[in-house]
């Protein structure tokens, strides 16, 4: 909880400030999305995908591996830190 000084309004700041976020409040409206005014749809259950092959995936993982031995050959490279630190 973030403490604020205590400032020194007069009595008809804090009622205006007040005000306004009452108005602020009272004024939002629900988003269109949820009025609930159009009729809803017929859910239909979604459409298969559509595959032409069915070949093994060599080459992500033939990329997989190339990226994992990048990584794990970043992590070997020693530091170029003196004898000060």
């Amino acid at each position: 909880m973030i403490l604020l000084a205590p400032t020194r309004r007069s009595g008809s700041a804090r009622v205006c400030i007040a005000a306004a976020v009452i108005a602020a409040c009272a004024l939002a409206a629900p988003a269109p999305a949820q009025s609930g005014g159009k009729k809803k749809e017929e859910l239909r259950p979604p459409v298969p995908p559509q595959t032409t092959s069915s070949s093994p995936p060599t080459i992500p993982l033939l990329v997989g591996i190339a990226l994992a031995a990048m990584v794990a050959g970043v992590a070997f490279i020693p530091s170029k830190r003196g004898h000060q630190d």
